[in-house]
């Protein structure tokens, strides 16, 4: 038997393939409310299609955000922190890709005091 998991808010990235993808069907499947975040809106939409379909779990919230772009990451937070809902569990799985804003160094955490998505960049 499986652990259910209602009530608490997931962030998967990477989520329309491979471990992302399944990190977040298992988690759908659990019950908790998964946001996937996909790069491409397309192959996002699939995802979310699919993972709602097998789980039955209506929960599951599709955000496209490049994350190579820190433009991108600072607008999917600002979305995180303006819902002020808390995220229980965050889960990075895409594969970042170089910019020239070097946005692969953006590192994300989550469950601050305050429960709110932080964004930070290294120095």
């Amino acid at each position: 038997m499986q652990a259910r998991i209602e009530g608490k808010n997931c962030v998967v990235t990477g989520a329309n393939s491979g471990i992302g993808y399944a990190t977040a069907e298992g988690l759908a499947a659990r019950g908790a409310t998964v946001y996937i975040v996909c790069r491409s809106k397309e192959w996002g939409e699939a995802a979310h299609s699919k993972i709602q379909s097998a789980t039955g779990n209506k929960n599951v919230h599709l955000e496209i955000c490049d994350i190579s772009s820190i433009d991108d990451v600072k607008t999917l937070a600002s979305r995180f922190c303006a819902m002020d809902e808390p995220v229980h569990i965050l889960r990075l799985s895409s594969n970042l890709r170089t910019s020239d804003e070097g946005a692969d160094t953006v590192i994300w955490l989550a469950l601050q005091p305050k429960e709110k998505l932080v964004l930070l960049r290294p120095g």
